[in-house]
């Protein structure tokens, strides 16, 4: 599965860290953990 983000003020570098973060994980925890995270 791959995604696209587009117009993101978020550099590509710290999209990639957080990726790594929610890689393989269900979307149900995904968004969990990114709704706490203090990244953009």
């Amino acid at each position: 599965m791959k995604s696209y983000i587009r117009n993101a003020r978020i550099s590509p570098r710290k999209m990639q860290v957080i990726a790594a973060i929610v890689r393989n994980m269900d979307v149900k925890q995904a968004l969990d953990t990114l709704h706490f995270m203090p990244q953009k």
